[in-house]
C-alpha cells in the first residue's frame, strides 16, 4: 500500500511539474499571438488612416480643442467598454490580463475579416484562467449587448430626425424592442436552438447571470453613448447627430465583414443628418482619428504596465 501511495506521488509531482512546464510555453505562445494581433491592428490602422487623410475634406477638419475633447470622451469610452467586458465574468474579471487582452482585441477590428477580434478577446480571457467555454460564450453576449446598446440610442432617430422618411422613422423608433434580448431567457433560447446543431458550442449553465448583464448593459449603454457624444461635439450638433451616429455606428458593427464600418457608418449618417456632406465627412473622419489614437494609447499603457510588473524584483524568492 505504501508502494502504491509513493507511485501516485510521483506521478502527481510528475503531472505537477509538466503542467508548469507547459505554462511558460503557454504563456509566450498567448503573448506572441497577442502581439501579433497587435502589430496587424496597427498596420491597418495606418492604411484606414491614408485612406481617410487623401480625402478632399482634409481641409477643413474641426478645430483642435473640439478633436481633445473628443479624445477625452472616447478615451472614457474605452474604459467603460473594457469594464463591461470584465463585468461579465463576475469575480474573475479582476484579472489585469482580462483588460489587456481586451484592448489588444480591439486594434484587430481594423484587420479584414471580422474574425480576429473575437479570437483575441476570447483567447486573452482563457489565457488568465477563465475556463474556455465560458470566455466563449460571455463574446457574443457582450456583442448583443453592444448592438442593443446602440440600438436603443438610434431609436432617438425617429424624434431628432429633420425630413425622414416615415419607413425611417418606425424603423428606428421600433429598435428600441431590441431591449428584450437583453434577458437571459431570450440568451438561452437562443443557445438551446443552437446547440441542437452542434453540441460544442457552451451550455446555458455558462451564460453570465441576469444581474451581471444588465451591469455590463449599463457600462456598455455609457461606451457608446460617450462615442455619441464625442462625435456630436465634432459635428457641432445636438441629440440628433447622437442618435445618427449610433445608428451608423451600430449598422457598422452588425457588418462584421467590413473592417470596423469603414464606410458604411458615414454613409448612414450622411443620410441621416440634414448636414453638408463635408461636414459630416470631415467630423467623422476626425472622430475615426481619435479613436484610432484612443486604441493605441490605451493598449501601448496596458502593455507598458504589464512590461514594468513583469521586471523581477531583486528580492529573494
Amino acid at each position: 500500500m505504501a508502494r502504491i501511495s509513493d507511485d501516485h506521488a510521483m506521478d502527481d509531482v510528475k503531472s505537477t511539474g509538466e503542467a508548469r512546464a507547459r505554462s511558460p510555453m503557454r504563456r509566450r505562445i498567448s503573448a506572441a499571438f497577442r502581439g501579433v494581433l497587435a502589430l496587424a491592428g496597427v498596420v491597418f490602422i495606418g492604411l484606414t488612416l491614408h485612406r481617410s487623410l487623401v480625402g478632399k475634406w482634409r481641409h477643413v477638419l474641426p478645430s483642435w480643442p473640439r478633436v481633445i475633447v473628443c479624445l477625452v470622451l472616447v478615451l472614457a469610452g474605452l474604459l467603460a467598454g473594457g469594464t463591461a467586458w470584465r463585468t461579465l465574468f463576475g469575480p474573475a474579471g479582476r484579472a489585469r490580463g482580462l483588460s489587456r487582452g481586451f484592448y489588444f482585441a480591439t486594434l484587430a477590428r481594423y484587420v479584414p475579416g471580422g474574425v480576429w477580434q473575437p479570437i483575441g478577446q476570447v483567447g486573452s480571457a482563457a489565457g488568465t484562467g477563465i475556463p474556455m467555454t465560458t470566455a466563449l460564450i460571455a463574446y457574443p453576449v457582450h456583442a448583443v449587448i453592444y448592438v442593443v446598446s446602440g440600438a436603443i440610442l438610434s431609436a432617438g432617430v425617429a424624434f431628432t430626425g429633420h425630413r425622414l422618411p416615415l419607413v425611417v422613422r418606425i424603423v428606428a423608433g421600433f429598435a428600441v424592442l431590441t431591449a428584450v434580448f437583453l434577458n437571459r431567457r431570450w440568451m438561452a433560447w437562443a443557445l438551446t436552438l443552437a446547440r441542437r446543431v452542434t453540441h460544442r458550442l457552451p451550455r446555458v449553465e455558462e451564460l453570465p447571470s441576469q444581474a451581471r448583464i444588465f451591469r455590463a448593459f449599463a457600462f456598455s449603454f455609457a461606451a457608446v453613448a460617450l462615442t455619441d457624444i464625442a462625435f456630436a461635439i465634432l459635428v457641432k450638433g445636438g441629440a440628433a447627430a447622437v442618435c445618427a451616429f449610433s445608428a451608423g455606428w451600430t449598422i457598422g458593427y452588425v457588418l462584421i465583414p467590413i473592417p470596423s464600418g469603414l464606410g458604411v457608418r458615414e454613409a448612414v449618417i450622411i443620410g441621416l443628418l440634414p448636414l453638408p456632406t463635408s461636414v459630416v465627412l470631415t467630423a467623422a473622419i476626425a472622430h475615426r482619428l481619435a479613436l484610432m489614437v484612443a486604441e493605441l494609447a490605451v493598449a501601448g499603457t496596458v502593455a507598458a504596465d504589464s512590461i514594468v510588473r513583469r521586471r523581477p524584483s531583486g528580492r529573494p524568492a
